[in-house]
């Protein structure tokens, strides 16, 4: 018997119904569910501090509104972004642990250990196994992306044998529960000093070298270099790779005591996982135990981190010597050497949040220049002073007097407070700036009597071009006796020149 063609669309209209609203209510249970905080508090389900019974990796189609274990699905806490990322668009991936509601040390079944074989993968999917016992104590797990990542978060490692392969590596790292988690942003703004002294015991040491770079612009996977030169180089050349070999040449060359980063470690609009990236960048200075400073650039936090995210992510890696601060923006403190010197770091932030009042480039403020003036009476009778920024000042082309290339147009906030004029009433006679990978001078400007001084690009990640530019990076030997500062580069190409330092010039200061 045919049903009515009005009972079948009233049939199907019920039925349709059903499912929107079964889809809406998956959606709503799975985004509530994924929101949880998961906090660093002593004890419970949802607590960085407990230890770990399970863990799980699940897959679905992007349109799916429910994605997380289905058994006690209410138990789980999801524990990374979409794995899958773009690589796959249709699809979507994330890593999921479930904590016990009551721990009782020695009795409750927890993960004690986790390795990936690939080769067991038809097995059991992704080729994750896990150990099961009364004795776990893994209490967090990351995941990262890219072949050429490393974990380097102090007590922090990455699980053993293999990539996990989802369009891409993935790398799972665990933290065991007798490493801390890290504080929160606040917590670790209540605990921090004002400034970062670093002391140097070798009473023979007359000199201080610093090793400043620029625009590494790291990603997760081996894109090809941009702006290669010269162009017989572009074959084969992977910009990650090529950048990090550069690094490495620099460190054995010029051993430098410490190394200033000036923005821009991360390619943020291409890079699927700013962690990934920015672990990746520093790691070669926690392979030779150089102690480092991050000022952020503009393109640091276009991914999926912002610069709190990747600030807390900085305190947890040997070596790292910034600050956050408690003022506008992130990352402004100084670091200091009794006797020596006062850098003071400033974060020039990024693209304005209010283009009608400030279009463009966002700009120092005035809450800025006070905790400035407030540190340089701190350190004002530190032999050496200086300032670093990411992005220019507009007085940095207005220089005379250039030792070095000056190739393109500057980059600068044309609501900047004066801050150039600040700087001499402060008198820090020598301001470092990165951003416009292509100029590398160093010039005095005419009215403020200041040097301002570019590194140029040291990264293959970013642009070059303007002509046929090679990487390079400068590099500053501070003479706290002569109150001099020396400062020369060096060039990625050609090979043999690498050693040869280019346009030496003497700063009094």
């Amino acid at each position: 018997m045919m049903l009515p063609k009005r009972n079948i669309i009233h049939f199907l209209r019920k039925r349709a119904i059903f499912i929107v609203a079964a889809f809406i209510a998956l959606l709503t249970v799975d985004y509530s569910l994924n929101t949880i905080e998961i906090t660093d508090s002593k004890s419970g389900p949802f607590s960085l501090n407990t230890p770990i019974e399970d863990i799980r990796l699940v897959e679905c189609f992007s349109f799916s509104p429910f994605c997380r274990p289905v058994l006690e699905f209410w138990k789980w806490a999801r524990t990374s972004r979409n794995l899958y990322r773009s690589r796959i668009p249709w699809k979507r991936a994330y890593l999921y642990v479930k904590r016990p509601a009551l721990y009782i040390p020695g009795e409750t079944v927890l993960v004690e250990q986790v390795y990936v074989d690939r080769q067991l993968e038809k097995r059991n999917k992704h080729g994750i196994q896990i150990r099961y016992g009364t004795d776990g104590d893994i209490c967090e797990f990351n995941t990262l992306l890219g072949e050429d990542v490393v974990e380097l978060r102090e007590g922090w490692s990455a699980v053993l044998n293999d990539f996990i392969y989802l369009g891409q590596p993935v790398l799972l790292t665990q933290r065991p529960c007798e490493t801390p988690p890290t504080p929160s942003i606040e917590a670790l703004k209540r605990k921090e000093l004002s400034s970062v002294t670093l002391t140097y015991d070798d009473e023979e040491k007359k000199t201080i070298k610093i090793l400043q770079l620029s625009d590494l612009h790291y990603s997760n996977s081996d894109r090809p270099c941009r702006d290669p030169y010269p162009y017989e180089t572009a074959e084969d050349c992977m910009a990650d790779a090529k950048t990090t070999a550069f690094v490495n040449e620099l460190l054995q060359l010029e051993e430098p005591d410490f190394v200033l980063l000036t923005g821009d470690l991360i390619n943020g609009d291409t890079s699927r996982d700013a962690r990934s990236s920015l672990m990746k960048a520093v790691s070669p200075f926690v392979d030779y135990n150089v102690p480092f400073a991050v000022n952020f650039g503009n393109h640091d936090d276009l991914g999926d981190l912002s610069r709190e995210e990747l600030a807390k992510i900085l305190s947890q890696i040997p070596g790292s010597m910034g600050l956050i601060g408690n003022v506008s923006g992130v990352g402004n403190f100084v670091l200091h050497s009794p006797r020596k010197f006062a850098i003071y770091v400033l974060d020039t932030k990024g693209d304005t949040s209010n283009r009608r009042l400030c279009p463009g480039y966002d700009a120092i403020t005035e809450d800025q220049l006070e905790w400035l003036s407030s540190k340089v009476a701190d350190f004002k009778y530190e032999p050496i002073q200086m300032a670093v920024l990411h992005i220019p000042l507009k007085e940095f082309c207005e220089t005379e007097d250039l030792v070095g290339a000056f190739r393109e147009p500057c980059s600068y906030s044309i609501c900047d407070p004066n801050t150039a004029k600040a700087l001499k009433s402060l008198r820090i006679p020598l301001a470092i700036a990165g951003h416009d990978h292509v100029n590398d001078f160093c010039g005095i400007h005419p009215d403020y009597n200041t040097y301002f001084c570019f590194a140029g690009g040291a990264g293959f990640g970013g642009y070059g071009g303007h002509g046929g530019y090679v990487r390079r990076a400068r590099v500053f030997e501070l003479d706290p006796v002569e109150r001099a500062v020396r400062t020369w580069k060096r060039l990625e190409w050609p090979p043999e020149d690498r050693k040869l330092m280019l346009d030496v010039q003497t700063i009094l200061v």
